[in-house]
């Protein structure tokens, strides 16, 4: 199957408001929150806190970018050469970055005085992940959901196979009983962050997130995937997201029951499908999306995502409105972030205007662009 050059725009756009969701989260959600609440009485100050959310988005998307050449006959997984090739691939694309961060983290760690090798031991080895202390680590919190993506990417042919063999329901419907029980699960059992715990976001739990993006590659290659009204489709996925967010903010004033958090996933999926389903036809979001400075955020999205955390200072986050703090603040990150995407993520890549201007469209370039996590 063709994948012209706006699909491509639209994936790597559709990262990039991922990217700048999280960064978001980390750098400007808490205060505002607070001078909502203390300023002008808002009484719901979490629903822009939920920035968060954009994890659950990267996630859709690997599960959707990962299926589409296997659902459209580009690739295969039908030998062992070819599991041998998917497995190489994808450790080629995720660990060097993950190690190189990984060390880099724990530098800047010991750099602070908090000197933490049994983190980086951890994180290296994503057995942070089967801990309670250590599920975000200490020397980079952030990595949590990096060694989610590559727990996905060892599971994701077994779950390909499935849905190639059997019907989708059959293999979705299970996928997401079992997720939704562990969130249930995790949410009643008593870990210190209200948002996210071993359990409730262990990968298990999250795989559900994977799925949707499985399933939209599945129906979008068969094109079963609904052909018109991609604009009112866009606008009422992010109504859902804001719904999302607002039913998290009830849930945080004990409005409603603990257990329907569980379900909260359940329904950002809608949302963020619902606005994938409308950049994959033409239309106004495609060409939104498809701007050149959202794209190569979201082309270099995996590296904003591992420097991100390392540079929010104690100084920015008390002063989030500093100017000058925020322009410290992205210069260090696209500067650190740009080197990292040219010399770790792409090291054999000689094009320049490959990797920042975006001009090759391939289905393999763009495949590979889109596939960061």
């Amino acid at each position: 199957m063709q994948q012209d050059k706006e699909y491509v725009a639209a994936i790597d756009g559709l990262r990039g408001v991922a990217i700048l969701m999280v960064v978001y989260q980390h750098t400007l959600a808490t205060p505002i929150s607070n001078w909502m609440t203390h300023t002008i009485g808002y009484s719901y100050p979490y629903i822009v806190a939920n920035g968060w959310m954009g994890v659950g988005l990267f996630f859709m998307l690997s599960g959707f970018v990962l299926a589409l050449p296997y659902f459209a006959n580009i690739r295969r997984l039908e030998n062992a050469n070819d599991f041998k090739n998917y497995y190489r691939h994808r450790a080629m694309r995720l660990l060097p970055l993950f190690v190189f961060m990984a060390i880099v983290s724990y530098l800047v760690s010991a750099a602070r005085r908090s000197d933490y090798p049994q983190s980086l031991a951890l994180t290296l080895t994503t057995a942070s992940m089967f801990t309670t202390s250590e599920f975000f680590p200490r020397i980079n919190g952030s990595f949590w959901s990096l060694m989610v993506e590559i727990w996905f990417s060892v599971l994701f042919p077994l779950l390909l196979m499935a849905l190639q063999r059997w019907r989708y329901a059959y293999v979705a419907l299970p996928v997401i009983l079992i997720s939704i029980s562990m969130r249930i699960a995790g949410a009643y059992l008593p870990f210190v962050d209200v948002h996210t715990n071993p359990v409730k976001d262990f990968v298990v739990a999250r795989l559900d997130d994977f799925l949707v993006g499985m399933l939209i590659a599945y129906f979008y290659a068969h094109r079963k995937l609904p052909q018109h009204r991609g604009g009112l489709m866009f606008v009422a996925g992010w109504m859902t997201i804001v719904f999302t967010a607002y039913l998290r903010d009830l849930r945080m004033q004990e409005a409603i029951p603990l257990f329907w958090v569980a379900g909260f996933n359940n329904l950002s999926h809608l949302g963020f499908g619902m606005i994938l389903i409308s950049v994959l036809q033409p239309g106004l979001p495609r060409a939104w999306l498809g701007v050149w400075g959202l794209r190569v955020l979201g082309a270099m999205c995996y590296s904003l995502y591992c420097w991100h955390g390392l540079l929010v200072t104690r100084n920015l986050q008390l002063s989030p409105f500093d100017l000058e703090l925020q322009l410290q603040f992205w210069f260090l990150l696209i500067l650190l972030s740009s080197l990292t995407y040219r010399f770790i993520e792409f090291p054999h890549e000689r094009s320049l205007a490959k990797l920042f201007r975006l001009e090759s469209f391939a289905s393999s370039d763009g495949m590979e662009r889109t596939d960061a996590s």
